[in-house]
Formats: C-alpha cells, sequence, structure tokens
C-alpha cells in the first residue's frame, strides 16, 4: 500500500521517519503541494461495495508545522 511519511534529515542523514495517517484515512494515493505550500491528498476507498459514504474518496489538505 501506499502511505504518507515524515522524513526529517539533518547533514544529509535521516533523524526521523514515521508514517502519518495509519488507518485514520484508508488508501492514500495521489499527493501534491499546492501553491500555499499545504500538501494535497486524494484517498481511494471505495471499491464498489456497499454504500458509498461522505468519508469516501476525498482530497485532503494538510498544512505541514512550522520547521
Amino acid at each position: 500500500g501506499e502511505q504518507l511519511r515524515r522524513i526529517d534529515f539533518e547533514d544529509g542523514r535521516v533523524v526521523r521517519d514515521e508514517p502519518l495517517f495509519l488507518e485514520r484515512f484508508g488508501r492514500l494515493r495521489t499527493v501534491t503541494e499546492g501553491p500555499d505550500g499545504a500538501l494535497y491528498v486524494l484517498t481511494s476507498n471505495q471499491d464498489g461495495r456497499g454504500e458509498p459514504t461522505s468519508e469516501d474518496d476525498r482530497i485532503l489538505r494538510i498544512v505541514p508545522p512550522a520547521s
């Protein structure tokens, strides 16, 4: 599967590597940075079974914390 990860570097070395939003939004797909600096993430959860809900297949706007 795909996941969004926060990775921090210092002097070219990874000092933090953590997955974000595990099991919170379902499948995360495309991620892109918007002109406002926020990350826009597409979810893909609808599989054709059951009744669609407002939580299915949406675009999330994520504002990274200030460095």
